[in-house]
């Protein structure tokens, strides 16, 4: 007798634009090119839980290799002091 047995999807986000358009590709090469060009201040990410923030980042962060990307979860921290946290 074979029990079935669930699979857990990972949560991590792949790099990888799986949609039919390309539109986060496209947008990943605009944000990194205005980053190569140093001409931001700041770059905010806006969107519903699950539409790909975080995939989309690091699709960035796969085209800036010389850059370095520090990810911080502010839901996963939401009931901790922000400023520790991040520290």
């Amino acid at each position: 007798m074979s029990t079935i047995q669930p699979k857990f999807l990972d949560n991590l986000p792949i790099g990888d634009d799986l949609f039919e358009g390309k539109s986060q590709e496209k947008i990943g090469i605009v944000v990194a090119d205005i980053i190569k060009n140093k001409s931001f201040q700041i770059i905010g990410i806006d969107g519903a839980w699950g539409t790909g923030k975080s995939n989309l980042v690091k699709i960035i962060d796969n085209k800036l290799p010389d850059f370095k990307f520090f990810i911080y979860d502010v839901w996963g921290h939401q009931e901790d002091e922000q400023r520790k946290s991040i520290l």
